[in-house]
C-alpha cells in the first residue's frame, strides 16, 4: 500500500523507489540499533528528532564547511 501510494507521487521508476525504501528503513533500522548498543546515551526525543531533521533535510546541512 505505501509502495503504491509513494509510486504515484514521486518521479522514480518502481525498481528505483524499492532502492530508496531499502535505504531508508536500512538507516532508521541501523540508527536505532545503535541507539540501543549505546545504552540509549541520547534521550528518545532527541534521537527522533536527529532522525526527522535527517529524512527531512538531508546531511549536508550538519557539517561546517
Amino acid at each position: 500500500m505505501l509502495k503504491e501510494t509513494l509510486n504515484q507521487e514521486v518521479k522514480y521508476s518502481e525498481v528505483e523507489l524499492d532502492f530508496i525504501l531499502e535505504y531508508q528503513l536500512s538507516a532508521m533500522i541501523s540508527i536505532m540499533s545503535y541507539w540501543f548498543q549505546q545504552e540509549k546515551i541520547l534521550p528518545a526525543k532527541h534521537l527522533v528528532g536527529l532522525m526527522s531533521d535527517i529524512m527531512e533535510n538531508g546531511m549536508s546541512h550538519m557539517f561546517k564547511v
